[in-house]
């Protein structure tokens, strides 16, 4: 969006809120937002947890993922440009659509994620590939102390 990153997105995990309740499946059409001109989605690896955590350590997170699937966040770009100059994150650009699947892989199947590709299509036509290894954040959650180097 012709901005900078800031230093601080590589310290410490950001996150949006969207509406939890709707979903999409694999395959399945996203409605278009009647005030959007340009969406976008986020590939995204998911982890399923069987518990609820708070303060999770480092330590003890994978304890609590049972599974992993595909996440795509979707994203009405125009309007995310406006809300993110307003420095409390994406919040109506990201309220409209998510998207899950089409399969949970168990813990037990795959212990460890590293090594695998993931891709995203959009009619047909490959828009993102690339390899977990390329995730900026794992889902061991991140040191707080960071913050303060």
């Amino acid at each position: 969006m012709g901005t900078r990153v800031p230093e601080e997105w590589f310290k410490v995990p950001t996150y949006y809120k969207g509406d939890p309740a709707i979903f999409y499946g694999h395959m399945e059409d996203v409605p278009w937002p009647s005030y959007a001109k340009t969406l976008d989605f986020e590939l995204e690896v998911a982890a399923i947890t069987y518990k609820k955590g708070r303060d999770v350590s480092k330590d003890r997170a994978y304890e609590l993922i049972i599974g992993y699937t595909i996440f795509n966040d979707f994203s009405v770009r125009e309007l995310e440009a406006v809300e993110l100059r307003l420095l409390l994150g994406p919040g109506k650009s990201k309220d409209f659509a998510n998207g899950l699947g089409p399969w949970i892989v168990t813990r037990d199947e795959l212990p460890d994620i590293k090594g695998l590709r993931v891709y995203a299509k959009v009619n047909g036509e490959t828009w993102c590939d690339t390899k977990i290894e390329d995730m900026q954040w794992d889902f061991g959650g991140y040191d707080i102390l960071r913050i303060n180097e």
